[in-house]
């Protein structure tokens, strides 16, 4: 019963006291994993009554820990305790959990005192899991052995890096006899170098080899270019170390050289054996050889001719010079160009032609399409502008088989002209010419015969047309009725009542009725229709009139 009221205890919020509290705890760090560590809690009233006075076997039923950092959260029993007699002072043995040792960092210690009115809450105190500190002499860290080229013979400047490490101070002292940056002589040096902190120190050494591996600079002259076959020169060498050294060439200075080209190769030896080289060309030359181009044919661009320009050269570094020079302006024809190479080893010259030709035809300016209205049976006058340029003559006349202002027929024309230059070059050109006739007919009179019918007696009387008109192109334009209208209905009031009242009987005749409606004159409109070859036409017209009064008319 006792353990069951535990439980439901448990769930009532932990209320610290104003009176129980820890006075002292320790150890307060420990090194990680180094495991089943060991701690003493001291303070007032921190065993729970729940199960009774806190006695041997009740303190462990109503107190535990609570460990709470890093590695997580953790409630342990207590592992032992006593409260001095006749006080509240009580001394609590805690087991530190293994948990916690494997990670460091800062860690907490609640006591929850397990009352029959509740839980208290006293603490919390703290402990730190650290990393145990390494006690050992410090590491240095140097070079196996170092190389450098000598830069003079009192040998090179070497740069080096030399470190090391510290357990115990945040980093040691290096010294060395030989400092990274100073001037070491050629061959070896061992430098010797110690690391130093609060703990001990640490030394080691390692080698500096300076040597001469440079080779001497040859220094030899320009190629040479000569006609005497006997040939001095100077080469010189110096080196790094050793300053001048001999230079030994060959062929050597002052020997005779063959005709053409030969190299001389030079080498020269330090104190170490380091070899330099060097080489240059002589050339034995009875004067320089010319390269000409072949005939050059260019096209005149203007009626000065046309600019050429070309390529010329000369061996033994001759100086070149041509008349006329590169790039001149050639006249049409033919011309030849003189040139000379001059050298140290002779003169020498020759002569390429340069043809200047006029190939190109003038170039025509001709009118485009041209399409004109007739203006008669014959066509029309069309007059139009063709020109020609050419590159060297200018301006040159223009030949066409249909002369500007030529009548031109009824059509297409095809117009072909032609532009010849003084060096016979053609050029040929064409363009059309179309005449057409859009015009219609003029139409002069027309008149009907008769224009007046009488007596209205309902009966066909036969009318004539007569059209007078004219056209431009078509001298017999024709013509035909092509309707006949009223003003009345064919059949109204007092005309009878006869259908139909007009035939169409040829191009220009019809049958009209001579009726009309009682009390007012009945018109005849007769549209006429006259058409050129062309097919333009025009339209006309010509009434015919039924009336109250006696006409000429003749019934049938």
């Amino acid at each position: 019963m006792k353990r069951a009221a535990f439980g439901l205890l448990c769930l009532f919020v932990l209320v610290p006291t104003a009176f129980a509290q820890i006075s002292s705890f320790g150890p307060t760090s420990y090194y990680s994993f180094e495991f089943e560590q060991n701690a003493t809690i001291y303070g007032v009233d921190l065993f729970g009554d729940f199960y009774g006075d806190p006695d041997s076997s009740n303190i462990f039923l109503s107190t535990q820990l609570v460990f709470d950092g890093p590695a997580g959260t953790f409630t342990r029993d207590i592992s032992g305790g006593f409260r001095t007699p006749a006080t509240m002072n009580d001394t609590i043995y805690v087991a530190i959990p293994d948990e916690t040792l494997f990670v460091e960092g800062h860690y907490s210690v609640t006591v929850i005192a397990h009352d029959d009115t509740g839980d208290r809450s006293i603490g919390p105190v703290y402990y730190d899991v650290i990393a145990r500190p390494i006690q050992q002499n410090p590491l240095l860290s140097i070079p196996e052995s170092v190389f450098a080229e000598a830069t003079s013979a009192s040998g090179a400047n070497v740069t080096f890096f030399v470190g090391g490490i510290s357990f115990v101070d945040p980093a040691p002292v290096i010294n060395c006899d030989h400092n990274s940056g100073d001037l070491y002589p050629i061959g070896e040096t061992i430098v010797h170098c110690t690391a130093t902190d609060s703990f001990g120190s640490a030394s080691g050494s390692f080698s500096v080899f300076v040597f001469d591996g440079g080779s001497p600079v040859v220094t030899v002259p320009a190629d040479i270019i000569t006609g005497n076959p006997v040939v001095t020169f100077t080469a010189s060498a110096n080196d790094v170390i050793d300053g001048p050294v001999t230079v030994t060439c060959s062929p050597h200075s002052g020997a005779t050289f063959d005709l053409g080209t030969t190299t001389v190769n030079c080498v020269a030896y330090d104190s170490q054996g380091n070899a330099g080289f060097g080489s240059f060309n002589v050339t034995v030359s009875n004067g320089p050889v010319l390269t000409l181009p072949s005939p050059i044919t260019a096209e005149a661009t203007s009626s000065a001719g046309a600019a050429v320009s070309y390529t010329v050269t000369a061996t033994d570094n001759a100086t070149v010079a041509c008349t006329p020079a590169s790039g001149s302006t050639f006249a049409l024809g033919t011309t030849t160009v003189n040139c000379t190479a001059t050298a140290s080893t002779g003169t020498t010259s020759g002569s390429f032609t340069v043809t200047v030709v006029d190939t190109t035809p003038p170039a025509l300016s001709l009118p485009a399409n041209i399409t004109a209205e007739a203006t008669g049976p014959s066509g029309a006058a069309v007059s139009y502008s063709a020109t020609a340029n050419d590159l060297v003559d200018g301006s040159r006349p223009v030949s066409c088989d249909h002369a500007s202002g030529s009548t031109f027929p009824l059509g297409t024309t095809t117009v072909q002209c032609t532009a010849t230059d003084t060096h016979n070059n053609t050029a040929h050109g064409s363009f059309t010419v179309t005449v057409r006739d859009t015009t219609p007919p003029t139409i002069v009179s027309i008149t009907a015969n008769p224009s007046s019918l009488w007596p209205p007696n309902h009966k066909m009387v036969a009318v004539t047309v007569t059209v007078i008109a004219s056209d431009l192109v078509d001298p017999h334009p024709t013509s035909h009725i092509i309707s006949i209208t009223s003003n009345e209905a064919i059949n109204g009031n007092g005309d009878g009542n006869t259908s139909p009242d007009w035939q169409i009987t040829g191009p220009l005749t019809a049958n009209i009725r001579a009726e009309r409606a009682g009390g007012t004159d009945r018109i005849y409109t007769i549209t006429i229709e006259t058409t050129d070859f062309s097919g333009n036409a025009a339209h006309g017209t010509v009434t015919v009139t039924v009336g109250q009064s006696r006409g000429h008319a003749v019934a049938h």
